[in-house]
């Protein structure tokens, strides 16, 4: 096997063309320009199209200011719409003491700008889900109470009984077949499961190519 660079013949290319490749987006020249081909391609873990998180982590910088653990990028702005999305902490033992005393994963608030199609704020942190719950229902309120989106599994429950302790009902409600009752039933929450998990993402792949979503945590980058 023998990997060359196009531009290695560059004498014998036209300018024009030679230009067009250097546009490439990075991952694409790094193969079909530079002609590097190595492991790297082969992840199976792949979910979003390289240039897509490339495009993605060029809006990444860092917040305005923080207020109560939010990382805030943009206040709330006149005629704007918003969303917040809620994803608890795992772990089946789920006391203060024990998310303190052992790993879990954190519960993430992003605050999403559906008219800019931006990230508005995010909080991220090891919180049980009731805690977390409390820091929706303020996040909300900078915001004009926008729909809560929260994740069901797992920790979810907790989170949409404290929710709804507080008395916050904007909360988003899925559409699920009762094989008992033989009808379709509105429930809280949106809940993942590998039939829906191919539509968040086939949703979001449509987004990134049709429009210009902008995400400026280097955390959620990372995730995608």
């Amino acid at each position: 096997l023998i990997e060359a660079s196009t531009l290695e013949n560059e004498g014998n290319l036209p300018p024009e063309y030679v230009k067009d490749l250097l546009n490439y987006p990075p991952s694409w020249r790094r193969q079909y320009v530079e002609g590097v081909w190595d492991e790297s391609l082969l992840s199976d873990n792949i979910v979003f199209a390289r240039e897509y998180i490339e495009k993605l982590a060029g809006h990444v910088h860092s917040h305005r200011y923080e207020k109560e653990g939010f990382k805030i990028y943009f206040d709330k702005e006149d005629g704007h719409r918003y969303q917040i999305g809620v994803d608890a902490a795992e772990g089946a033992d789920i006391t203060e003491s024990s998310m303190r005393k052992s790993p879990k994963d954190n519960g993430v608030i992003v605050v999403w700008d559906k008219t800019d199609d931006k990230e508005a704020a995010i909080f991220s942190g090891k919180v049980p889900p009731r805690v977390l719950a409390e820091k929706a229902y303020l996040g909300a309120s900078w915001y004009g109470n926008p729909e809560i989106v929260p994740e069901m599994n797992s920790m979810g429950l907790a989170l949409v009984d404290k929710l709804e302790e507080l008395g916050y009902l904007n909360i988003y409600r899925r559409k699920e077949y009762d094989k008992v009752l033989k009808k379709q039933l509105k429930k809280v929450g949106w809940r993942t499961t590998s039939a829906s998990k191919q539509l968040l993402i086939s949703h979001f792949e449509e987004l990134l190519r049709k429009r210009d979503p902008k995400i400026y945590s280097k955390e959620t980058v990372e995730e995608m």
